[in-house]
C-alpha cells in the first residue's frame, strides 16, 4: 500500500503529443494532481517536479523526446523528471541521461501514486475529456489493441484491450451535451475491436452514442479495415447519421495482398474497395483519411503498383504516407529492408499520385481530417 506524501506540490506537465487517447492520460493526469492539491504550473523552471507525457512511435519522435528532456533537464536542473507514456516501453535508451525518477507506461500509470497521492489515487481519477482550448471533446473508449501487425512496437507499451462499459462512453456524451458541447472525437488505439474483451461491440457502442437526443457531430477514430469489414452496416448507418461527422479513417498501410499478409494485416482489399465506393454511394458528403506505409521489405515494384492503383481509384480527402522504419523487437525487423532512396522515390510518386487523382476527381476535395 502506497503511503500518502505530507507535502503538495508545483508540477510542470509536458502535454504535447499527436496521440488522441495518450494526451487524455496526460489530461487526466493532470485532474489528478489537481484533486491532490498539487499546482500545475506553465514553466518547467516553477517547478519541483516535471512530468513529460510521451509518444514514441516513430524514429523522429524519439529524437524529439530526447530533445525536450535534455531541455527540460537544463530549464529546472533541481526538477524531480517523471516519465509517462510509450517512450519507457518502446525506447527506453532515449530516457538514460534524463536519469527520471518515475517512469510510467500507459499500463501502470498508478505508480504516480508513489510520488503524489495525498487524498486521491490515481485509479480513482475519472477521466478527463474536454480542454477549453481543445476544438473537440476527446471521449475515450478504453485503451489497447488487439491487432499483432508485424511492423509495429506500440502494442508493447499499450497491451491488449481494456475497454470502458457502453454505459459510461454514452454518460460522458450526455453530460457534455448538456454542457452545451458538439463537437465530439471517439478516440482509441483500435476503435474497431472494442467489446471484444466485455463481450460488446463497435456497433453497440455506435447505437447507443446515436440514440442520444440532442444536437452534436461525432468524428470517429481510426477504424482497421477488419473492422470496418466487419461492421460495415453499422459504420455505414452511423455515417448516414445527423450525429456523425462523415468521415471516415481507414489504415489502408497497402493495397496488395501479399504485402498485407506480410504486415499481419489479410483483410481483403478487393472487400475493402468495394465497401468504399458502396459508402461513396450511400452517405452524400463522406469523406475518407488513409493511412498508406510504403517501402515495406516485401512491397516490389508491382505491389507498390497496386497501392497507386487504389489511391487512383479511391482518392482520399486526408491521406497520411509513413516510410518503413525497422522497429526493434518486431518481426519486420529481422526482414531484408528497401534501399532508403527507393522508399523516398515512392513516397514522392505516391504523393504526387495522390493529387493528381484529387485533382481529376472534382467530387473529392482535399481537406484536414475532421474538418466539416
Amino acid at each position: 500500500m502506497v503511503s500518502r506524501v505530507a507535502e503538495t506540490y508545483s508540477v510542470y506537465v509536458g502535454n504535447k503529443v499527436g496521440c488522441e487517447s495518450t494526451t487524455l492520460e496526460g489530461l487526466r493526469v493532470i485532474n489528478y494532481l489537481l484533486l491532490n492539491g498539487h499546482s500545475v504550473v506553465e514553466n518547467p523552471r516553477e517547478a519541483t517536479h516535471v512530468v513529460l507525457n510521451t509518444c514514441a512511435f516513430l524514429p523522429s519522435h524519439r529524437k524529439a523526446i530526447e530533445e525536450r528532456l535534455a531541455g527540460l533537464c537544463a530549464e529546472a536542473p533541481e526538477a524531480q523528471l517523471v516519465v509517462m507514456g510509450c517512450a519507457g516501453a518502446i525506447a527506453p535508451d532515449i530516457l538514460l541521461a534524463s536519469r527520471p525518477v518515475l517512469v510510467c507506461g500507459h499500463r501502470d500509470l498508478g505508480r504516480l501514486d508513489e510520488l503524489f497521492f495525498r487524498l486521491v489515487r490515481f485509479e480513482q481519477t475519472p477521466d478527463y475529456q474536454f480542454q477549453e482550448s481543445s476544438e473537440r471533446v476527446l471521449v475515450p473508449i478504453g485503451r489497447g489493441c488487439a491487432q499483432r501487425c508485424s511492423y509495429c512496437s506500440i502494442k508493447r507499451s499499450i497491451g491488449a484491450i481494456r475497454s470502458r462499459p457502453v454505459d459510461a462512453i454514452a454518460g460522458d456524451f450526455r453530460r457534455n451535451v448538456a454542457f452545451g458541447k458538439r463537437r465530439f472525437l471517439l478516440a482509441g488505439d483500435d476503435l474497431g475491436s472494442y467489446g471484444l474483451d466485455t463481450g460488446s461491440s463497435l456497433a453497440e457502442l455506435l447505437s447507443a452514442i446515436d440514440d442520444i437526443p440532442g444536437e452534436f457531430s461525432v468524428l470517429l477514430g481510426n477504424i482497421h479495415p477488419t473492422w470496418f469489414l466487419e461492421y460495415f452496416g453499422a459504420i455505414k448507418a452511423f455515417l448516414g447519421s445527423p450525429h456523425a461527422s462523415k468521415w471516415l479513417f481507414l489504415p489502408i498501410q497497402s493495397a496488395d495482398q501479399a504485402v498485407l499478409k506480410a504486415m499481419r494485416r489479410d483483410y481483403p482489399i478487393e472487400k475493402v474497395s468495394s465497401a468504399i465506393e458502396d459508402l461513396r454511394r450511400s452517405v452524400p458528403g463522406v469523406r475518407f483519411y488513409y493511412d498508406i506505409m510504403v517501402g515495406y521489405p516485401t512491397e516490389d515494384d508491382a505491389a507498390f503498383g497496386r497501392t497507386l492503383d487504389f489511391i487512383v481509384r479511391h482518392p482520399a480527402s486526408c491521406m497520411t504516407i509513413a516510410r518503413f522504419s525497422s522497429e526493434p523487437g518486431t518481426d519486420a525487423a529481422d526482414l531484408p529492408t528497401v534501399d532508403p532512396q527507393l522508399i523516398r522515390k515512392r513516397a514522392k510518386e505516391l504523393q504526387a499520385t495522390y493529387a493528381a487523382a484529387v485533382h481529376l476527381d472534382k467530387s473529392v476535395k482535399i481537406a484536414r481530417w475532421g474538418q466539416d
